[in-house]
């Protein structure tokens, strides 16, 4: 089995994802949020909220997709927030009125996590199966060597220039 090592995580390889790439993820879901807002307040009367939580779920896709769960969350929150303060009636408040309209929100913020917890699974998934190709390599290199021509300390030594 493959750990992620102490090293990998101090670069940001433990959740998968780089610090670059969560950053860019949370900058993603705080500006998206809003943007989708204005774009859409004009013309709420003319729209459903199930459009609007549709385009919410984009943008937490978006979001996951650039920097994972974090990102996600944060996306699925300001897209909670913001479809019940603008879109569901009485505007301008967190109050709904109606009960199905709590529950297409309810329903979109554990859509919107569940594509955030999705998307970091894979991301861990996949830096688990690039670091099991690099060992199942090294492995198979050594195994076409033969037998005594290298000392311990000169594999040992190639390992961790493989693995640094």
């Amino acid at each position: 089995m493959t750990a992620v090592t102490q090293w990998d995580q101090a670069r940001g390889l433990g959740s998968g994802l780089s610090r670059f790439r969560q950053l860019t993820g949370v900058v993603v879901a705080l500006v998206a949020c809003p943007l989708i807002t204005a774009l859409l307040l004009p013309i709420r009367s003319e729209i459903g909220l199930q459009t609007v939580l549709l385009l919410f779920v984009l943008a937490c896709v978006v979001a996951s997709v650039v920097g994972g769960l974090p990102a996600a969350a944060i996306a699925a929150l300001g897209g909670f927030s913001c479809a019940n303060f603008y879109f569901t009636p009485p505007y301008g408040s967190f109050f709904v009125q109606k009960e199905r309209e709590l529950w297409d929100l309810l329903v979109f913020l554990a859509v919107a996590i569940g594509v955030g917890l999705v998307v970091e699974i894979g991301a861990r998934e996949r830096v688990c199966a690039e670091r099991a190709k690099v060992e199942a390599e090294l492995a198979a290199e050594l195994g076409r060597r033969e037998p005594g021509t290298h000392t311990v300390a000169t594999v040992l030594g190639e390992a961790l220039e493989r693995f640094s």
